[in-house]
């Protein structure tokens, strides 16, 4: 495994190795609590969370990733996000993706059929679809307080991103010019916690 050093050194034409690191003060860290908190999650929705966010999940519990530079692919998405690439924040530890599930974060503005799984600069949400058509598929939704279900905040709303949870992390980079991502990972209190994400 390279130090993460070489990692940030990497040319970006190659495979981008990630470094997560939790949470300070990490929920679920027992990795057995968060998998039957998983696992009732599930029963409750009648359908097993898609892979392979689900190992990513019971393995990692969530955290802060870097590099964390997430080229945009999508014309649409590069439109409304304003710049590309995108800085992806957070991929939300269990306690927050079951907040958002519940509406405790936006209320009836949250929108359906999705997991939020994490979240970007500038206020956008990272979901993942729910949905037998598209299940699997990641998007970005800018947050609202519309209720859901209005023209304001409907699914046109959601912006592909990836077709999937691997293929969003395999096109991280850290771009040439990663001021904000590299200034998030440096002033990090838990950067010697990082380990290497491997799916």
């Amino acid at each position: 495994m390279r130090s993460m050093a070489q990692a940030a050194d990497q040319e970006t034409s190659e495979m981008t190795d990630i470094f997560i690191y939790p949470r300070r003060d990490v929920p679920l860290a027992d990795p057995s609590e968060r998998a039957a908190r998983v696992a009732a999650f599930e029963q409750a929705q009648g359908q097993q969370v898609s892979e392979p966010y689900r190992s990513f999940m019971l393995r990692y519990g969530g955290g802060f990733p870097w590099p964390n530079d997430l080229p945009l692919a999508y014309p649409a998405t590069k439109a409304a996000y304003g710049e590309d690439p995108a800085v992806l924040f957070e991929l939300y530890d269990w306690t927050q993706v079951e907040a958002h599930a519940k509406g405790e974060i936006y209320g009836d503005a949250t929108p359906r059929d999705v997991l939020f799984i994490g979240d970007a600069e500038g206020g956008f949400q990272i979901v993942m679809s729910l949905m037998p058509d598209t299940r699997g598929a990641i998007y970005m939704w800018p947050h609202t307080s519309y209720p859901w279900g209005l023209a304001e905040n409907d699914a046109s709303r959601f912006l592909p991103l990836a077709k999937d949870f691997a293929d969003m992390l395999d096109r991280i980079i850290e771009a040439p010019d990663s001021a904000v991502g590299r200034r998030v990972w440096e002033n990090a209190k838990q950067q010697a916690s990082a380990v290497q994400l491997v799916l």
